[in-house]
């Protein structure tokens, strides 16, 4: 009998994708400034909250 275990299920999965759009993101909008300093931190806040 084989069992098969998921180890990278979706919740992991939907996390792990968040943390690498939102550390993209902020250090896109950190280097680009201007007006997009808002989204900076929003962004940032994104990262402390995963």
């Amino acid at each position: 009998m084989k069992v098969t275990v998921t180890i990278w299920d979706w919740p992991l999965r939907v996390f792990h994708w968040l943390l690498v759009i939102a550390v993209v993101g902020g250090y896109v909008t950190g280097k680009l400034g201007g007006h997009l300093t808002d989204w900076h931190g929003r962004l940032g806040s994104l990262v402390l909250g995963l």
